[in-house]
């Protein structure tokens, strides 16, 4: 497989994994293994059940996103080929699913500390790790990312092709 189908179809595979990572739906299982995981490093020691309840709930979205680690590596990989081959704004559209990785996983984290005096900082963390909220800014940013990926790179995979069909 040449460069431009790596990055393409790299940039594919993370777009439907960070919407599995950001999914609302948490399943007993999940919950469970979270639980599990952080009553093995004692991190469930300390606070109520809600922020129990909390520190659990995000530590979902680690286990999800580690889940996946080998992907959000190969796109680390492909950087410096997007870039060496196609320029800053491949290497810049590859790089927002790795960004909103780490968006994700910083707002999980953050939640899993408060609740915070601020409604709306509680809900722009929400918005960041859960999808399909009106306000989401994560979900429109990737869906720009492929269309530029495709605008760039369809063309060189079917020199034929006039672009994104």
């Amino acid at each position: 497989m040449g460069h431009a189908e790596s990055i393409l179809t790299t940039a594919y595979r993370l777009k439907d994994i960070i919407a599995a990572i950001r999914s609302p739906m948490s399943t007993g299982g999940e919950l469970s293994e979270s639980e599990s995981a952080l009553a093995e490093n004692d991190a469930l020691k300390f606070g109520d059940e809600n922020a129990k309840r909390r520190l659990i709930q995000a530590n979902v979205f680690y286990l999800r996103a580690n889940r996946h680690k080998d992907a959000f590596q190969a796109a680390y990989d492909l950087l410096p080929v997007a870039k060496a081959f196609f320029g800053d704004e491949v290497q810049d559209a590859l790089f927002q699913f790795i960004k909103a990785r780490h968006e994700v996983l910083v707002a999980a984290d953050m939640y899993g500390r408060g609740p915070y005096q601020d409604a709306d900082f509680n809900h722009k963390l929400e918005r960041t790790f859960w999808t399909d909220f009106p306000d989401d800014e994560i979900k429109p940013r990737l869906e720009a990312s492929v269309e530029t990926l495709e605008r760039v790179l369809i063309p060189i995979i079917r020199p034929t092709s006039k672009g994104a069909e």
